[in-house]
């Protein structure tokens, strides 16, 4: 297949997420006065259970579909053969995943007519092939539909929820704007396979990889689920979910900015380079990656720390006044996020280190059991975003141990420096902002808002083209790659 550019599926892959999050971020001051905190939290608990079955059905394929795609996109008829076997083993895997959901709804007291609408949601995993698209490097061929679909679910929200008793048309929409887009890259897909014989596929061979990506592949994920479930299993009051899931909304956004653009795009280069035993790109690509994920987190844990206690009110409502103070914490996951995807998806996942990724995913995931065993039961949502923050180190820290000094801690700092003074300076800026604007009597709203995100934005991008950091020239180092 033919070379894609790097740079266009960055700038692809980037509006993909940025439309795909939006839709939260939208949709969210809206649902938040509408709905209100208890019904956003029972929202929050059900989708979460759905979702660890939703995690189930995928078992891994993205990750590995991706690599396999990508190693064979030179030869058609390999890449048209792999396509079928592991699709008919997501086909497989999602009904599993239905017939268990379907079990566990028997034995809910609560809220079993939400957790049958979220079977939608779980389905849309057998159409998802964007794993495809991703290994030949043609982001292209899901944008256009996932837009369509995010601006259509947008106006059902505003069109079809007007009052409380509404949540169960959200989780249609919800799970719809899912199911939906990944039906429709169905029809471009023959330009990219041809026909071939079933009788000769072997899903099954797919089984064992599959699994084995299983646990990486819910690396982002695992924590905040788990979070969820258990606010909810073990807090009566469902606002606590409610406040969770809107400060984890921010967090996702900021998520998808720096971590997981740069390395879905790279993750198929990655995967390349390392067939091609080219460890030089692959440090190159990795030095990129963290000059723009550390530019991208940072910002954004200063950003919003500076301004938590203005942005909760206006965007969420008063109903939500806790979130800010989970605002202030929870933005930590993304920096420790940040640099454990670039290490997964850019060396250990192309290097073949999966049961070692598995094995420190396991530890974290235990740990964050634990501790939010310990801490919910005290702090409630606080304690599940404390639980989640150690549980990510320990993964972070096992990771770095596993990647062969393919990554130096010298280096790590080194990419964090200039941003953390810029972060410093944009924060010390904000609140002085605050100062005057209280001084001269400007009203606590949107207008007061929207001049501490750009001035302090600003800010952070002076001092960092002043202190002459790396990521100034991100765009001419992406071109090289």
């Amino acid at each position: 297949m033919t070379k894609v550019s790097t740079k266009k599926n960055f700038i692809w892959y980037y509006i993909q997420q940025f439309v795909t999050l939006s839709m939260s971020i939208i949709t969210a001051p809206y649902l938040s006065r509408v709905l209100g905190s208890n019904n956003m939290g029972i929202f929050s608990f059900t989708f979460s259970n759905a979702h660890f079955l939703y995690v189930f059905a995928q078992l891994g394929t993205l990750s590995y579909g991706v690599r396999e795609i990508a190693l064979a996109r030179d030869d058609k008829e390999k890449v048209s053969k792999t396509f079928w076997e592991i699709e008919l083993l997501t086909v497989i895997t999602s009904a599993v995943a239905i017939i268990i959901f379907l079990i566990f709804i028997s034995f809910q007291k609560q809220y079993q007519f939400y957790y049958m609408l979220w079977i939608l949601f779980i389905l849309a995993v057998t159409f998802d092939i964007s794993w495809f698209y991703a290994g030949i490097e043609h982001f292209d061929e899901t944008l256009i539909r996932n837009i369509v679909f995010r601006v259509l679910g947008i106006i059902s929200i505003y069109v079809f929820i007007k009052k409380p008793e509404d949540l169960y048309i959200y989780i249609i929409i919800y799970a719809l704007m899912y199911l939906l887009p990944n039906m429709s890259m169905w029809t471009s897909l023959r330009k990219y396979i041809g026909q071939v014989d079933f009788k000769t596929l072997n899903i099954l061979k797919h089984l064992k990889e599959t699994f084995i990506y299983f646990v990486p592949a819910i690396t982002s994920s695992v924590y905040v689920i788990l979070d969820k479930s258990m606010l909810g299993f073990l807090i009566e009051d469902k606002r606590e979910n409610g406040y969770y899931d809107a400060a984890s909304k921010i967090v996702k956004f900021g998520e998808a900015i720096s971590s997981i653009v740069i390395t879905r795009v790279f993750e198929p280069k990655a995967n390349y380079f390392y067939k091609e035993g080219s460890i030089d790109k692959i440090k190159k690509s990795i030095n990129l990656s963290l000059d723009f994920t550390m530019f991208a987190s940072i910002g954004f844990v200063f950003g919003i720390f500076a301004i938590a206690d203005d942005f909760v009110p206006i965007f969420f409502g008063d109903d939500f006044l806790k979130t800010a103070l989970l605002l202030k914490i929870m933005p930590l996951l993304v920096v420790i996020t940040s640099i454990t995807f670039v290490i997964e998806y850019e060396y250990l996942i192309p290097a073949g280190k999966r049961n070692k990724i598995n094995k420190f995913v396991i530890i974290g995931a235990i740990s964050n059991l634990i501790l939010n065993f310990i801490l919910i039961k005290h702090f409630a949502s606080v304690g599940a975003v404390i639980a989640s923050i150690v549980a990510e180190l320990i993964v972070m820290i096992g990771f770095y141990f596993t990647c062969d000094n393919i990554v130096s801690p010298l280096q790590i700092l080194l990419s964090m420096k200039n941003k953390l003074i810029a972060g410093i300076v944009m924060a010390l800026s904000i609140y002085g902002l605050k100062y005057i604007f209280n001084i001269i009597s400007l009203d606590k709203g949107i207008l007061n808002l929207s001049l501490q995100i750009i001035i302090g934005g600003l800010i952070y991008l002076l001092v960092l083209y002043i202190l002459k950091d790396p990521v100034v020239n991100f765009k001419k180092e992406l071109d090289n790659i």
